[in-house]
């Protein structure tokens, strides 16, 4: 949906913004997923904002509330659009975990803060949100930042382990998901080929922007934090 070249810059900067939140998580500068969290919203922002490539103009918006969303998400992220008379507004929830990446084997975790919990939070998000993600965090340059998808790791629900525990899930089973980079998952929300499609009301005029991240609150996409990318055709 965006231009190619748009796309391209878009993509390269937040994979800027990744790696640069990654590298603080891997040196223990931050301590935790909420820490890693917020530092990404952020950080998304400044990379983002203010960006122009031809007669297109980037702005970023973050928003964050002190306490857990009703949805069970950590991250949000809207994506809204009006170029070359396409005008439309998606978006995705995240809930947000740690685990570690085994040595020398590509995209397998082991130890880390999965327990049963995450299925629930699993099914709140799918909820409200069909692009629904599971982001783990780990230290290691080999799987840095990774998204599952929510409805895959829901599937764990009903399942036994070896020791017939019903419904458990951990970061090594995750393992056996299809796992995507989180720079990835945003160059697929900014092509269009994921995200949720905001139907009551698919477009934000320019005044509203700011506010995008409360509007979406209002309208039950809740997360305790988000980050909103406007992409539009400059007037200047």
């Amino acid at each position: 949906m965006l231009p190619s070249p748009v796309r391209r810059i878009l993509t390269k900067r937040v994979q800027e913004a990744v790696e640069g939140v990654f590298n603080l998580y891997a040196k223990g500068i931050l301590a935790d997923e909420d820490h890693v969290t917020g530092a990404l919203v952020y950080s998304l922002a400044e990379k983002l904002d203010g960006l122009q490539v031809g007669d297109v103009r980037v702005r970023a918006f973050t928003f964050s509330r002190g306490q857990e969303a009703r949805t069970g998400a950590d991250l949000g992220v809207a994506l809204s659009a009006d170029l070359r008379g396409v005008k439309l507004t998606k978006y995705m929830l995240m809930q947000a975990k740690r685990c570690e990446c085994l040595p020398g084997k590509n995209y397998e975790l082991s130890d880390g803060n999965i327990e049963g919990k995450l299925l629930d939070q699993c099914r709140k998000m799918l909820s409200v949100a069909r692009s629904s993600y599971v982001l783990v965090y780990t230290r290691s340059e080999l799987c840095g930042f990774l998204a599952y998808r929510a409805a895959d790791v829901l599937g764990f629900d009903g399942a036994s382990d070896a020791r017939g525990s019903v419904g458990s899930i951990s970061c090594a089973k995750l393992s056996s998901l299809w796992a995507i980079p989180l720079p990835e998952l945003f160059d697929d929300l900014l092509k269009c080929k994921m995200g949720d499609v905001m139907l009551d009301k698919p477009f934000f005029r320019e005044e509203e922007l700011s506010n995008l991240p409360l509007i979406l609150e209002e309208r039950g996409y809740s997360a305790r934090r988000w980050v909103a990318i406007s992409v539009r055709e400059s007037k200047e």
